[in-house]
């Protein structure tokens, strides 16, 4: 055994004094590369990587979670506060670590927490007796309580990790939200990924989870890195980031799991509002398991045929929105009082059944008066 094999620790141990006790290491000085010897994981199993809320919030490490304004993702922080708190080790049909938890809420002020409070408690049949001293939401409206400011964190910052360290068996803080907090440059890839390089070390030493709140960006191109306002380093350095879409008329709110390091990605959870709470909705899952993907296909199958039988075409194409097939069959399938498929169920199908060429878009119509339609590909259908 060498030298180097029993002082794989050092730096660890020169951490030991700053973790979990508030003060921050500014001086702290980087680990020595050369002491870096990878005999320090001989003979050790790999550790797990902890997850506060299981499969959405990593412990040790920031996780981002981005819609735009109105959504519910403030709620849905302070809804997470209140589950660690509890113990009821659900959230969103997820396991949850029991412990501690705290709030930074810069938007919205105390009456509209203390509002929401009651509701919540309602909803996990809790009453302040099952939280008390272990859930502390405060808000911070209109006050400047930027974690970030000039380039560098703030006085509050460093306040923040003292009052966070004295809190025993802390899980979790939500932090509500980047731009209230972040008192920078949100296009700066360098300043954006020092904060929240920041973050990180805070989760770090206090070994807890942090959740932080962004506003979705105004021009998201469908990919994980534009989810967000301002500069790609958002998504970057954060291990783990979630996106809370709104919803329409013919499907609910949903939360995706957009990036994952240490988890699956692309998780998708259903939601619906229930008493002005947004709660996952176990009636319909988002992804059919596969042994029922066939039968979604059948039944779009079927619909298609009895449109055609009828007289009637439905299209592939969002912008036909009257003949579009997925909203056509799921309003005669809501009309009848079922509620199997979803819309997004049946896109899904639509989806699978053109790549397996089972149905095929054509051409049908006069010229000049053509338009596209939905046929199965061993009996093609024409009508004008």
């Amino acid at each position: 055994m060498t030298d180097l094999e029993t002082d794989f620790s050092w730096y660890e141990e020169m951490k030991a004094p700053y973790r979990g006790n508030g003060i921050a290491p500014p001086e702290l000085p980087l680990p020595e590369i050369h002491r870096a010897d990878v005999a320090r994981w001989r003979g050790r199993e790999p550790p797990d990587i902890p997850f506060t809320v299981e499969d959405l919030m990593p412990g040790g490490m920031v996780t981002l979670l981005t819609s735009h304004g109105g959504a519910g993702k403030t709620l849905l922080l302070q809804m997470a506060g209140t589950v660690i708190a509890a113990a009821t080790l659900d959230y969103l049909g997820k396991r949850a670590l029991a412990g501690r938890a705290a709030g930074v809420f810069g938007e919205d002020p105390e009456a509209v927490l203390h509002v929401r409070q009651p509701r919540i408690n309602h909803h996990f049949k809790i009453d302040y007796d099952r939280i008390e001293g272990r859930y502390f939401p405060q808000s911070y409206f209109g006050m400047r309580a930027q974690l970030w400011r000039n380039g560098a964190v703030t006085p509050f910052f460093r306040q923040l990790e003292d009052n966070l360290a004295q809190i025993d068996a802390l899980r979790l803080v939500t932090l509500d939200n980047a731009a209230v907090l972040f008192s920078g440059d949100e296009n700066s890839r360098p300043e954006v990924t020092e904060f929240l390089s920041e973050l990180n070390g805070l989760a770090d030493r206090l070994d807890i989870g942090i959740l932080l709140s962004a506003h979705a960006s105004k021009s998201q191109d469908g990919t994980p890195l534009r989810v967000t306002s301002g500069s790609t380093a958002w998504v970057n350095a954060c291990r783990s980031v979630l996106e809370l879409k709104a919803g329409d008329e013919q499907s609910g709110p949903t939360l995706t799991v957009v990036k994952a390091n240490h988890a699956a990605t692309g998780t998708e959870i259903p939601l619906r509002w229930e008493d002005k709470l947004l709660v996952a909705d176990q009636r319909m899952p988002a992804r059919l398991p596969l042994f029922e993907r066939s039968a979604c296909e059948l039944w779009f199958l079927d619909q298609l045929d009895k449109t055609i039988k009828s007289g009637r075409f439905v299209s592939h194409s969002k912008n036909a929105a009257a003949s579009y097939a997925p909203k056509v069959f799921y309003d005669q399938q809501s009309a009848r009082g079922a509620s199997r498929y979803s819309k997004k169920h049946l896109e899904e199908a639509m989806q699978r059944l053109f790549d397996d060429g089972a149905i095929v878009v054509q051409q049908v119509g006069r010229p000049g008066r053509e338009h596209s339609e939905i046929a199965r590909t061993e009996a093609v259908v024409t009508h004008v």
